[in-house]
């Protein structure tokens, strides 16, 4: 059976509150405004827009959602079920009335393939679940007075599978990832916190701006593929990386790979490893060229500073 989820709010005395910095004791002892907002199925940016005018807080999207995932997260992820429903309701109507839909996992499977369930914009696995889906549909569908079968999750089989699982190292690592906290400082010099599972698939961008290489993180490292003659090896470079530890843990990678395929690779640099993120085409770098000479002179520097044999890491152009 899954696991029932709380409020952390409902469980904090006013002492208990009084102790926490001064933007998380404000919002919280604002909490009935903060459940209306949830409730109100406004988006975070709206939400955010209200808190900065009517309790007077400089607050981020990324950062009140760290704040509702810390303090609401049972209301968040009802805001976020009945904002992608609602989403959906004009597309689930058509299904039914016009395209001849006649059950619950049907139209869920439908909606899960055009990606009209992501919670997360951009990640293919945040969706809302079946068991989630199937009870609104079913509240959806008796307001309108249509006919629909309803197939409900079959708790009784998840319970057994709940029962004979084992916990594996991959579930712990995946615990650890989803509550352990890390600051990510910016450029302005304020920080985000996010979990190791955010910092594994994303990277933080100027809000808004709708494109994904406006970097905002302070620890931006670009490696090139050529420069000054010299042609670095990637592959060798990563085993660099790892082994001497050169950059900050959880610093974003770009990889210049434009005399290759035109593009510049977005990684996050993590226990030694680099995790690939994303990619965008290296023409869009005019737009940064400041952000990106910042960021290769900053590789550049530590990677004069740390290697020993340079013809392993590097190639000449005119060998």
């Amino acid at each position: 059976m899954e696991k029932e989820i709380y409020n952390l709010c409902d469980f904090l005395n006013q002492e208990e509150i009084d102790f926490l910095k001064d933007r998380d004791r404000i919002l919280l002892t604002n909490k009935d405004k903060i459940t209306m907002y949830l409730k109100s199925n406004n988006s975070l940016k709206q939400q955010v827009t209200k808190i900065k005018k009517e309790l007077d807080i400089d607050i981020s999207v990324f950062t009140y959602r760290n704040f509702l995932l810390k303090y609401f997260k049972k209301a968040y992820e009802e805001h976020n079920i009945n904002k992608v429903f609602l989403n959906s309701q004009y597309t689930i109507l058509r299904l039914i009335l016009n395209e001849g839909f006649d059950d619950s996992k049907k139209i869920y499977n439908f909606l899960l393939n055009n990606g009209s369930l992501k919670i997360v914009k951009n990640d293919e696995n945040s969706v809302i679940k079946y068991i989630d889906f199937y009870k609104k549909l079913e509240d959806f569908i008796s307001t309108k007075n249509l006919s629909l079968k309803i197939i409900p999750e079959d708790e009784d089989n998840l319970n057994e599978v709940d029962i004979k699982n084992e916990i594996h190292d991959s579930e712990i690592v995946e615990i650890i990832d989803n509550t352990k906290r890390i600051d990510i400082e910016l450029i302005d010099d304020s920080t985000e916190t996010h979990n190791i599972s955010f910092l594994k698939n994303y990277y933080i961008v100027e809000e808004f701006s709708g494109k994904k290489f406006d970097f905002i993180e302070k620890n931006l490292y670009l490696i090139p593929n050529t420069n000054e003659g010299k042609i670095f090896d990637f592959t060798m470079i990563k085993e660099l990386i790892k082994d001497v530890r050169l950059m900050p843990e959880y610093s974003l990678v770009l990889y210049d790979n434009s005399n290759i395929d035109a593009k510049i690779y977005i990684y996050r640099y993590i226990n030694g490893d680099l995790v690939f993120l994303d990619s965008f085409s290296s023409l869009l770098i005019v737009d940064i060229l400041d952000l990106i000479n910042l960021a290769l002179k900053k590789f550049l520097t530590l990677y004069k500073i740390y290697f020993e044999k340079e013809n392993k890491y590097v190639k000449y152009e005119n060998s």
